[in-house]
């Protein structure tokens, strides 16, 4: 699987997650922050039990949310392909 393309940052307490393929820079709550790297590892009942005891269920289920919609809707956070050109001259 190509790696997913997005870069983390964190600035003064706040969190940011930076897109490569849409090249937006979007300011996420700190739930999203913190499951990003491990939604795209496990499945959503691990997901659950892994941060069951560190986020509450509500800002887990919105962290979730969140990440789908920005997936499905704004085109966030597709595989990262590196692209090879070639080109023939005459």
């Amino acid at each position: 699987m190509a790696d997913i393309g997005y870069k983390k940052l964190s600035v003064k307490g706040s969190h940011y997650v930076y897109d490569t393929n849409t090249n937006d820079l979007v300011k996420v709550d700190k739930a999203v922050y913190q499951i990003l790297d491990d939604y795209f590892k496990y499945n959503p009942r691990t997901l659950k039990n892994k941060y069951k005891n560190k986020l509450p269920d509500h800002d887990l289920r919105s962290a979730i949310d969140f990440i789908r919609r920005a997936i499905n809707e704004r085109g966030m956070f597709q595989p990262f392909f590196k692209k090879d050109f070639s080109m023939y001259l005459d």
